[in-house]
């Protein structure tokens, strides 16, 4: 169990990047979702102990990974946003040497690294160079380097950004199924990336957490007042000064325009089902208001 408890962090000028941040997450896949600049890898960076907290405390099990950062790491795994490779280094020599620095050694890590490669369908890539890669292979192999040694804890952060749509779904497939041993944090500004996938999450913003629960239970809150309504496109900004406009849509040629309302907005609006998309729009409204 991971356990965060009133982690605050400000930025040199002031900035205020994690405000009395709690949350715990088991294992399986933990979604923590918000915009651009919510603090998402800032707090992400805390939890691998690449930074240190002005306060507060992280905690995997009973053992404080703030304590022993350096110890603390070898029990986790990180995929960044922007994963950075060494020219002329190959798939299978990068795992080796980080294998190697996790003091993973000898046939052992040579069996992982095989192993992990062949997990992201990379094992007949091992002889070729990183910087010859595609945005998704290199996500593929960050993968394959987040889970050496058999972290307890995975922190991915904006795992599918630049990635096309079959990319998504093979990444997403992989952070499934390893997760049933872990717990990994997944954090992302996309929707998609989280919907179906995690059995937790936490919605975040402007350096706090506004709201936590399973998917379900928190999208269940908004039963019976989502409505949708097809629309032209420029009768959207008379909906938008008319209701709480959440999202608009392309379809057939115009818009879907989903609103949030307790009543139903007018005789042209159908009731409709909540998703996370809608839940996620709505707090962050709230949270602007």
């Amino acid at each position: 169990m991971l356990t965060v408890r009133g982690v605050w962090k400000t930025y040199d000028g002031g900035i205020r990047a994690l405000q009395d941040v709690s949350l715990d997450a088991g294992r399986g896949v933990f979604g923590l979702l918000g915009p651009n600049g919510a603090g998402k890898s800032s707090l992400m960076r805390t939890l691998a102990t690449l930074q240190r907290p002005d306060s507060g405390s992280v905690s995997l099990d009973d053992t404080d990974l703030l304590a022993d950062p350096f110890r603390a790491r070898r029990r986790i795994g990180y995929l960044p946003q922007d994963m950075g490779v060494y020219p002329r280094v190959t798939a299978g020599e990068m795992p080796e040497y980080l294998a190697g620095l996790k003091g993973i050694g000898g046939k052992r890590r040579r069996q992982e690294v095989s192993r992990l490669l062949e997990q992201v369908n990379l094992a007949d890539l091992a002889d070729r160079r990183l910087d010859t890669f595609s945005g998704g292979m290199r996500r593929r192999f960050g993968i394959a380097t987040a889970f050496l040694g058999a972290p307890e804890l995975v922190i991915v952060d904006e795992p599918t950004a630049g990635l096309d749509p079959s990319e998504r779904r093979r990444f997403q497939f992989l952070l499934a199924d390893a997760a049933q041993s872990c717990v990994l944090i997944l954090s992302s500004h996309i929707v998609e990336d989280l919907a179906g996938l995690c059995t937790d999450m936490a919605l975040m913003n402007r350096g706090r957490i506004v709201a936590t629960g399973a998917p379900r239970k928190l999208v269940g809150k908004l039963d019976g007042r989502i409505w949708q309504r097809g629309a032209k496109f420029g009768e959207l900004a008379a909906l938008q000064s008319r209701h709480t406009v959440l999202s608009w849509r392309p379809s057939q040629g115009g818009l879907a325009v989903r609103v949030l309302s307790d009543i139903s907005p007018g005789p042209d609006f159908e009731p409709s089902d909540p998703d996370l998309e809608d839940l996620y729009a709505a707090r962050m409204r709230e949270a602007a208001e």
